[in-house]
């Protein structure tokens, strides 16, 4: 079988010499056309320019979030009627009107839609938003409208083009150059053959239409562009301690983010981050801190850097948590109790005293009311209160508010308080808390329930029977003396729908019945199903056997698996019910609930277990409180990350029964550890390695032409040997052993070795150990493998060797390139999560991999593969050295998954970068002045972008950054965030930016004591 060329293919056209003295007709000038910026190419186009104006916008927080544009109506179809002899017939050319968006000023590469360069080296539109025409006295106005959002762009100023592609004009002037290269090989052939056939034939363009000969970029015809602004606003919260702020940033497209602190009346800005988190510690205890968020976004195409709108939120370092519970104690009574709260002067404890329901409702409000009442006031030694005062069958609510001694003027926070609940009635237990651990076992906590005798725990326990056949709504059965398998009538006598019965060879098989108006019954001559020694039912098709029943000896008929002949199962709900699982006394509020995995007749892994709660009171029971477990597989314990020459390594701590691993980036972003876990929990964007993947290398295409002549030249020469040979013992070449002219390059573009071998998904314990590369830098996609089902025969036709032959094609096209996913600069983190899993086989598809028959059924058909021979960094004379069969499993290829990891014990963080930090910066001074300090820096560090100065309240204490200089020439900065009398210690560092603009830090310079004025 000849080999697909994977290239975009066009027959080559080799008659430089002769088209050089042939007539091509002129391209005649446009009509009409619109300039933009010296970039767009009109060509031969006729139609008029569209146009493209913005009707609104719609805004969400600072950003525009989508854009309506107007647009002209797309020309109606050119029609033109063509006389071939005494025939007419008409041709009909459609126009069709592309959208696309480019970064402002570049109109090659789109970042919504997308162009190609053709064979004469231009862009040619290829996709977008597409419009064709629309009669406009039928047509709706908002059918000339559409709209764009910004979720499918990057931030950055963007203009929005329409272009009408002009098929008429193409298609007359395409023909037009055809015909003269016809004419011109016409001419050429004709001097060949007089010549007497010497030398290499010219080539005709017949049968080559997909070619173009003239330019399709030529025939668009560009609107004037429409600018919009995609911009983008960070969504921060905060995390605080006693000393500290985290701000986590969000915003998807952001390549980072710039922080400012607010110090007096002013902002300054304390960092610049690649990463979602930034904290600021070295902070007062007890402050209220203002903040302003800046992100930004570099775009990787024009190595520009967009700003976004600013975000301003404030954190308080005070406070702590009540902690407050409320329980009936064993005089019925109400205990409240909480945790001291620093700083508190008195507690308040109010109770709701009066509510009362909507007895109306005007212009959206009720009248509904509700209202607490002080019921006490204790001294700020006081942690515990008991209420007296309540009455049974009643359910009360309580809030303690700590009343907080005036603190300095930042601290705006005067109280601190928290709500409880307690019922003094007999109900459903009331769940209080309810958490995991690391299996899936759930600890569940509730609210003694009042004048409950105790709890019963109860489990759905699931039984399963057998599934009969009722695919057509009929119960099937079968008679072992008579042979027959019926379905019963209404009034309980038998339907024969099959007879078991022996062919010619003695093979049972299962033949269908039918009967006569006379109810005279027959049985069909042909058998449908053949019956194995377990009378298991199956049919067969060129080898392969496809289950369908099973007959038993107790007269019952079974689905079975398709390919096991295993009997299924389904649930039987006469028989599945709450089973109880535990008595709990009545002082017991808590249990802890087994999450369970196990294999059902079904087939299917069972990883939920459903449990429920209910109190009761004599022979009484409350309502229900159902409570489901999911099993897992515990915490996967340390995920390392680290930069490698070309990315960043990651590895991880195998996990005992693993069957595969999956591997998740995210932006470095703040974590919160689950104790109850073991771990953190997240998942983002899951890796995809290239590997083997490094710098992409640049294809000389005058060597690699040359090396296709001499491969074209080996095989025409091994061809003449073979038409020469008189003894057979010379057999004729593969034509696909070598390169031909249809592997050639074109002159006028440009093209890269594709620099990875194939991409995977999930990972195998030796990735765990050996590690995975998260490559950072350009990819050069190509062409996926190529497969060929291949045979040998012996003299008498029996198969001797069955394979598949695996060809790739390793140079593309430098237009495929994109950068890799993790971009060089940026902070991530890596999670891990282990699945237990089985493999499939080629059983599991009900074929052999050996078939000849199409394989997307087959392991083989499932892996994410694209495999090249890297090795090669040059042109091969032969095709078959690009072949590589790589392995790379994909999730497809397992069944019967149990479970994962719940969380990583250790996470790995890492930011690949070129950059190096500069040299450690010399403190000269830190004088202080009336409410600030002036801190110099000696000089100038070479390599050095900025300095940031850091400061503490103690010279080997928490640091805090107080500001950054304009640049590496400014040497001073003033910290005005001062106060009168105390004394301060600052140190310098230098900062160089990375790719994304985060910081890289020097080692700080000695530290400098100052007392503030």
């Amino acid at each position: 079988m000849r080999r697909m060329n994977l290239k975009r293919s066009f027959t080559a056209f080799a008659l430089a010499a002769v088209m050089a003295a042939s007539v091509v007709p002129a391209v005649p000038a446009s009509a009409e056309t619109v300039k933009v910026a010296d970039v767009e190419q009109l060509g031969a186009a006729t139609v008029a320019a569209p146009t493209l104006s913005l009707k609104e916008s719609t805004m969400s927080g600072q950003v525009t979030t989508s854009w309506k544009f107007t647009r002209s109506n797309v020309p109606e179809p050119k029609k033109e009627e063509v006389k071939e002899g005494t025939s007419t017939y008409t041709n009909t050319y459609d126009y069709t009107m592309y959208v696309l968006v480019f970064n402002q000023g570049d109109r090659t590469k789109p970042v919504y839609g997308s162009m190609y360069t053709d064979d004469f080296g231009k862009k040619v539109i290829s996709g977008g938003r597409t419009f064709y025409y629309v009669d406009p006295a039928k047509a709706d106005k908002d059918e000339f409208e559409f709209t764009i959002s910004s979720g499918s762009l990057t931030p950055g100023k963007k203009d929005v083009v329409a272009y009408i592609w002009d098929k008429y004009s193409f298609s007359k002037d395409n023909k037009a150059a055809y015909d003269a290269a016809k004419a011109a090989y016409d001419k050429a052939y004709e001097a060949y053959a007089a010549g007497g056939y010497v030398g290499e034939a010219p080539e005709s363009p017949e049968g080559t239409w997909s070619k173009d000969y003239v330019s399709r970029a030529d025939y668009f015809v560009p609107s004037a562009p429409v600018t919009i602004d995609v911009g983008i606003e960070a969504d921060v919260s905060t995390t605080v301690t006693s000393t500290s702020v985290k701000l986590s940033m969000g915003y998807s497209s952001a390549t980072g983010y710039e922080i400012y602190r607010k110090e007096g009346k002013k902002y300054v800005k304390v960092a610049s981050v690649a990463s979602r988190v930034y904290e600021d510690k070295g902070l007062l205890s007890k402050t209220t801190y203002s903040y302003k968020v800046r992100p930004y976004y570099i775009n990787d195409v024009n190595n520009t850097t967009f700003y976004g709108s600013y975000t301003s939120i404030e954190a308080t370092t005070t406070g702590s948590a009540l902690n407050l519970k409320a329980k009936v104690n064993s005089k019925n009574k109400v205990d409240l109790t909480w945790k001291k709260v620093t700083g508190a002067t008195k507690y308040q404890i109010y109770r709701l005293d009066t509510t009362s329901n909507t007895s109306s409702i005007s212009k959206g409000d009720s009248n509904a009311f509700d209202s607490y009442k002080l019921i006490a006031t204790v001294k700020k030694s006081k942690k515990k209160y008991t209420d007296k005062t309540v009455l049974t069958n009643r359910e009360y609510s309580y809030y303690v508010k700590a009343i907080l001694s005036k603190a300095n003027k930042k601290d705006k926070q005067k109280s601190v308080e928290q709500s409880a609940g307690v019922s003094i009635a007999f109900g459903t237990p009331s769940i209080i808390n309810r958490y995991t651990d690391a299996n899936g076992n759930k600890t569940v906590e509730w609210e003694k329930v009042y004048g409950a005798d105790g709890y019963i725990v109860e489990k759905y326990v699931t039984v399963y029977k057998p599934s009969v056949v009722t695919d057509d709504g009929d119960d099937y059965f079968y008679n072992a003396a008579t042979g027959y398998v019926y379905t019963k009538n209404v009034d309980g006598s038998a339907n024969n729908r099959y007879k078991i019965q022996a062919d010619a060879q003695g093979n049972k098989g299962l033949y269908y019945v039918s009967k006569s108006y006379d109810g005279t019954e027959s049985v069909n001559p042909y058998a449908t199903y053949k019956l194995d020694a377990s009378n298991n039912a199956y049919s067969e098709y060129d080898g392969v056997k496809s289950y369908r029943w099973k007959l038993d000896d107790s007269g019952n008929v079974y689905y079975v698996d398709s390919v096991t002949a295993e009997i299924r199962y389904v649930e039987d709900y006469d028989k599945s019910d709450w089973q109880t699982y535990k008595n709990i006394g009545k002082n017991t509020t808590s249990i802890k609930l087994p999450a369970e995995s196990y294999k059902a007749p079904t087939k299917t892994i069972i990883n939920t277990v459903q449990y429920r709660i209910k109190a009761y009171k004599g022979t009484a029971f409350s309502s229900s409180v159902e409570i489901d477990t999911e099993y897992s597989a515990g915490v996967l314990n340390k995920v390392t990350a680290v930069t490698a020459a070309n990315g960043i390594k990651v590895t991880w701590t195998p996990v005992a029964g693993a069957a595969y691993y999956i591997v998740y980036r995210v932006p470095t972003a703040a974590l919160v550890k689950n104790n109850d876990i073991g771990g953190y929990i997240n998942e983002d964007n899951q890796i995809v390695e290239y590997v083997g993947a490094k710098t992409p290398v640049a294809v000389d295409v005058a060597a690699w032409n040359s090396a296709v002549d001499a491969s074209e030249a080996q095989y025409k020469a091994a061809v003449e040997a073979a038409n020469k040979d008189t003894t057979g013992n010379v057999k004729y070449p593969e034509y696909d052993d070598y390169l031909h002219k249809s592997d050639k390059l074109k002159d006028n573009k440009q093209y890269f070795y594709q620099n990875y071998s194939y991409t995977r998904s999930i990972f195998t314990n030796a990735d765990a150990a050996a590690g995975i590369i998260d490559y950072c830098g350009d990819i050069y996609e190509g062409y996926d493998l190529y497969k060929n089902y291949k045979e040998e025969t012996d003299d008498k036709g029996a198969v001797t060797k069955a394979e598949w032959e695996y060809y790739s094609y390793p140079v593309v096209e430098a237009d495929n390139v994109r950068k890799s996913a993790a971009k060089a600069g940026v902070s991530y983190t890596y999670y891990v999560k282990a699945v237990m899993a089985t493999p499939k086989t080629a059983a599991d598809y009900g074929k052999t991999a050996s078939s000849k028959h199409t394989d997307d059924y087959y392991i083989i058909d499932n892996q994410n593969v694209s495999a090249y021979n890297m090795s090669v960094v040059g042109p091969q004379t032969t095709n078959k050295a690009y072949g590589m069969a790589a392995v790379s499993l994909d999730e497809g290829d397992f069944k019967d998954v149990m479970s994962s990891t719940k969380a990583v014990k250790t996470v790995g963080t890492a930011c690949f970068t070129t950059k190096k930090a500069a040299g450690k910066p010399a403190l000269k001074s830190a004088k202080a002045a009336k409410g600030k300090v002036t801190i110099t820096i000696k000089k100038k560090v070479a390599g050095a972008d900025y300095y940031k100065v850091y400061r503490s309240t103690k010279k080997k204490g928490k640091y805090t950054s107080v500001g950054i200089t304009k640049n590496a020439k400014t040497l001073k900065l003033v910290d005005s965030g001062v106060t009168k009398g105390k004394t301060y210690f600052y140190k310098v560092v230098s900062v160089v930016k990375n790719e994304a603009d985060g910081e890289i830090e020097s080692k700080a310079s000695a530290v400098k004591k100052v007392k503030a004025k």
